[in-house]
């Protein structure tokens, strides 16, 4: 598996990529690739071409609804796509989402999108290669990783609490244990652990990559998150994007922490069998 992130909040040094407020990776895994998550706008795409990638998946999975992953939709179907192109997304994905009184949702509705490629809506786990996994909604094990207060979701055309059911990961087997790939982990890297053990049945963690959105966390999550991780040994953590600055400090002195930016290319080692 080959993993290049090309969009982040952070560029890598010595390159023509730039970074902006949002996220996305390119995965290519023998003749499948797949892009997760669009960023906030279209730089996405004109990353991936100073990178010298093709973009043209066979999948695209939205870790969640929130704009900084999804904005990117609006230039991506502009683009000469593949023609069996499918999405990957938990069900709540395009409902509107409110972020104080700015609406953060996603740019284009799901009726709309289907014009461009097949959705797949799922709750559930889908395996997307023998290797690669989108995990579904993620189980809520631990008390320390509570939703994100002030957000709210339209369903129905009525406003509730946004809980952020749809924030998923994308979770690959390796030889050396597992990769997990997060948008945001609202729903609690701790938790997307701790459920990507059990629906893989594989307790080594390889490595963890992406944004943790702990930039607003209280120190004692931080605190219990750094020893959850410590605890189940990961070998490699790739935090970027929203995980915040005094969060990836506090990582870096207990944790194998490596950088992680808009250029940063990644490879790991398929496992040899399926669950």
């Amino acid at each position: 598996m080959k993993i290049t992130i090309i969009c982040d909040n952070t560029a890598i040094i010595n390159s023509d990529v730039l970074g902006e407020s949002g996220f996305s990776a390119y995965l290519e895994q023998d003749s499948v690739s797949i892009l997760f998550d669009t960023g906030l706008t279209g730089l996405f795409a004109d990353n991936a071409k100073k990178l010298g990638i093709s973009l043209n998946p066979d999948f695209l999975v939205l870790s969640h609804g929130h704009r900084d992953h999804t904005g990117g939709l609006i230039r991506l179907i502009t683009m000469s796509l593949h023609p069996d192109l499918i999405c990957i997304a938990h069900p709540d994905l395009f409902l509107e989402k409110w972020k104080g009184e700015e609406e953060f949702g996603v740019p284009i509705d799901a009726d709309s999108l289907r014009n461009y490629m097949c959705i797949t809506s799922s709750k559930n786990p889908v395996w997307i290669t023998d290797q690669l996994l989108y995990a579904g909604e993620i189980p809520r094990f631990h008390s320390f990783e509570p939703p994100e207060k002030g957000r709210m979701k339209i369903r129905n055309g009525i406003k509730e609490p946004d809980l952020m059911q749809d924030d998923s990961a994308l979770i690959y087997r390796s030889t050396a244990g597992l990769v997990i790939i997060t948008g945001c982990a609202h729903s609690g890297i701790c938790n997307i652990i701790s459920y990507a053990e059990e629906i893989c049945k594989e307790t080594r963690i390889e490595a963890i990559i992406g944004g943790l959105h702990l930039s607003t966390a209280s120190d004692e999550r931080i605190d219990k998150t750094i020893q959850f991780l410590m605890q189940h040994q990961v070998h490699n953590f790739y935090p970027c994007h929203c995980t915040g600055f005094e969060a990836t400090l506090a990582f870096a002195e207990k944790l194998p922490v490596k950088y992680c930016g808009c250029g940063t290319v990644l490879s790991f080692d398929a496992a040899i069998t399926q669950v």
